[in-house]
């Protein structure tokens, strides 16, 4: 029987971008912002996968954010049903969806059989110019494990003091892991009421996470309060606020998040794409 590091060992992936979006606290939008990056990504011809891995559940998941409805889900690839192709949801937006990415920091668990399916089916991704991954909010060990996975980490604040208290609490769980393993840490604020609101908000938090964390925290934008993106989810239309409503002052934010992201360089040496997530899986 080959052995786990050998399958490691065969990994060769393009950089494929790995950036999670999570949060310390729930409501904070983060699986809107994680929809509407990836839709904007692909608009600027960038091939992207978006996993849900948001096990604690929201109102709004992000399959239902695009009005499609996924056949099967993560977990059907690893326990042999179905292929990982067969587990990709096309959607309108020039993005593929795959749907219930739960227990991704547990995959050391898993049994020989389904940890040969893991690596084999996320080593069919390694095409894919970006995987956004939307780990939901939470300061748990288990949200801290997954998010160690990727290259880049997306944290979302609001202004509410119980969230702003919370993601703090978010990066300070973080700070507790050798820093040898810790994501880039970005910042973006959501549903200020000004950019100049949220590069304070943003600041506020670096400063903590600088001061009492010894962290660097980067900030990556601001996505501003909009009644475009309150009528749209009233509504239920189910298409990314960022489609819908393309000239509204939180779709110019993501877009400019957007192109933020695009142009910042990876600059930790924890291993690049697909591969060095599933390492980094495996290690923790």
């Amino acid at each position: 029987m080959v052995d786990q590091a050998e399958y490691l060992r065969k990994l060769v992936s393009r950089d494929t971008r790995i950036l999670m979006i999570a949060s310390g606290r729930k409501e904070a939008g983060v699986s809107n912002l994680a929809v509407n990056l990836a839709v904007q990504l692909a608009a600027r011809e960038q091939s992207v996968i978006l996993m849900d891995a948001d096990t604690r559940g929201t109102k709004y998941p992000v399959h239902s954010l695009m009005g499609v409805l996924p056949r099967y889900t993560f977990t059907d690839m690893l326990t042999g049903e179905h292929e990982i192709g067969d587990i990709l949801t096309n959607t309108p937006y020039g993005i593929q969806l795959i749907a219930g990415v739960s227990g991704m920091a547990d995959v050391a668990d898993l049994g020989s059989d389904q940890r040969k399916r893991f690596i084999d089916g996320l080593e069919k991704l390694s095409w894919v110019d970006y995987i956004i991954i939307d780990a939901g909010a939470g300061s748990t060990e288990h949200i801290v494990d997954s998010i160690l996975a990727s290259e880049d980490v997306i944290v979302v604040v609001t202004p509410e003091k119980n969230s702003v208290k919370d993601t703090y609490g978010l990066v300070k769980g973080l700070s507790a892991c050798p820093r040898s393993i810790i994501p880039n840490i970005h910042v973006v604020a959501n549903r200020v009421i000004s950019n100049s609101c949220g590069r304070s908000l943003a600041e506020a938090l670096q400063s903590a996470a600088k001061r009492f964390l010894s962290l660097n925290v980067q900030y990556s934008g601001t996505v501003p309060e909009d009644e475009y993106v309150r009528k749209g989810m009233a509504a239920s239309e189910q298409i990314p606020f960022s489609v819908r409503y393309p000239h509204c002052e939180a779709s110019l934010g993501i877009k400019r998040i957007v192109e933020e992201i695009s142009h910042q360089r990876v600059t930790n040496n924890r291993g690049s794409g697909v591969s060095g997530m599933i390492q980094r899986l495996f290690m923790q």
